[in-house]
Order: structure tokens, then sequence, then C-alpha cells
């Protein structure tokens, strides 16, 4: 590997730990979304998501074997958005896309260049060798998100209110001042996991006992759970144990990040309008 990682440091390991076990668990609701928007009504339609879902998630851990670099740079973008359009209510509106964009942006594109050296061996790392796309990618994103800014700003203005500005100030503290895999793990467990939750448990709420909504979550924890120990024990027969925690950790975000995006951001979200 190009810039393959050695080792990591103790910070890099307590991020994966809270990647795994406090924000990765947020995606475990999916199921009682889907419940929510009438995937299980009848056992075929049940079928039906769970199947489409994993295979999803299978598709794109197989095109990351073969195509990383690309499935590297359209999961990032997809990030942007989905983190970003986490931080607003649902609009069919073009300023919720560019507000999205703005927000997801801090995440993605200040990690990446706050912290360029270390980023560089993790994206190396992932994909196998120097990702000169992915960063030529990168570049024309923080150009445009310069460019968008003064019209987010314009536009979303009245939308800043102190919840925004306090969830915008603590980010980019985590970008910018933490080391970036803990800066991320930070933020995507006390912010981006928090807001979801926050966001879709009400609405779940009107459907469903919470009885029922804790036991669907508490099942597919523990099943992504197993998954990636079995997935993390297939890993390390062929890699070191450091490259099988960023594949586990980053890959396995990626293949559940996609179903959980299309379901959250193009579905559930439009139709409750939260």
């Amino acid at each position: 590997m190009a810039e393959s990682l050695s080792i990591l440091n103790w910070w890099d390991y307590l991020a994966i730990f809270l990647i795994t076990f406090v924000g990765l668990p947020h995606g475990a609701f999916d199921a009682a979304v889907g419940m929510s928007v009438g995937f299980y009504n009848d056992t075929k339609r049940k079928l039906f998501f769970l199947l489409s879902y994993l295979s999803l998630s299978l598709i794109v851990v197989l095109l990351w074997y073969f195509f990383s670099e690309l499935v590297l740079i359209i999961f990032l973008l997809a990030s942007i958005f989905h983190f970003g359009l986490g931080e607003m209510k649902w609009e069919n509106k073009i300023t919720y896309y560019l507000s999205g964009y703005f927000n997801g942006g801090i995440v993605i594109l200040g990690i990446s260049f706050f912290h360029f050296s270390e980023v560089s061996q993790i994206y190396s790392a992932l994909v196998g060798y120097n990702p000169t796309y992915l960063w030529s990618f990168l570049k024309v994103g923080a150009v445009l998100w310069c460019l968008l800014l003064p019209l987010h700003i314009i536009f979303n203005w009245s939308k800043f209110d102190k919840n925004y500005i306090l969830c915008l100030l603590l980010t980019s503290f985590f970008i910018i001042f933490l080391p970036p895999l803990l800066g991320f793990s930070f933020y995507f467990c006390f912010i981006h996991s928090v807001n979801h939750i926050r966001r879709i448990v009400p609405a779940l709420k009107t459907t469903q006992s919470r009885k029922n909504i804790f036991k669907i979550f508490l099942i597919f924890t523990i099943l992504s759970w197993i998954l990636g120990l079995i997935f993390f024990y297939l890993l390390i027969q062929v890699n070191s144990i450091t490259e099988s925690l960023l594949y586990i950790t980053f890959v396995g975000l990626a293949a559940l990040t996609f179903p959980h995006m299309i379901l959250i951001d193009m579905i559930f979200r439009p139709k409750l309008k939260i």
C-alpha cells in the first residue's frame, strides 16, 4: 500500500470504538423507519426491504474492492449531503440542499484539509494507493464550498438560530482542533447521531410503541456488531490489524450509509416532512 498506516494512536482506537459502538447504532432504527413507511405491511414487503438493504450494502463492498477510489469519492459526496441535511428540517427547496452542502462540507472537507497529512494516509490505506482523483474532487469541492458560502448566508440567514450556531461552532471545534479520526467520531456520535435520533424517534412513536422501536433497534444493533466481527476476523487474515480496523470502520460505514441515506433522506424525511 502506498502510505499504509502501521500504527494508530490511542485516540484513534477511541475514535473507532465510539464510531462502532456509539455512532453506528443510530442506523439500527432503519428497520423501524422501514416499518413506518410501509415496508413491513406484509411478509413480502418485509423481505423486499431487508434483502434490498443488505444487497445494496454488499454491492457497495464489492464495488469498493474493484473501484475503491471512485466509491470513496461517491461516499464522501453522499456523506456531505447526508450529514449536512441531517442538521436541517426537510424542505423541498434548493436552499435546503445548499445548506446541506455547507453543513456537511465543514465535516468532510474540513477534516480533509485541516488534517491533510494524516487524512491522506487514511485515504491511501483505504484505496491502496495515493488517490489523486480523490484529492482533485476534494479541491473542487472546497472551492465550490467557498463560492457557495455567501449564498448560504444570504438565503438561510433566518434559520441561524442559537441551536444552529452552537452546533456549527461545536462541529468546527471538533473538526479543526481534534485529531481527524477523533474529531470525526465526536461529530458523528454526539452531533449527527443525536440529531438523527431526536428527529426520527418522535415520528416513529406516532405509529409504533416505544417497546417495539427499542426491540427492533437492539436486534439490528447486535446483528450489525456480529457481522462486523465476522468481517474483521476475515480481514485480519490478510491485512494488518490497523488496516483491518480502518476497512471495517469506513468501508462498513460506506456500505451502511448508502441504503441508510436513501431510506432517510429520500423516503422517510420527505414523506413526513421532518
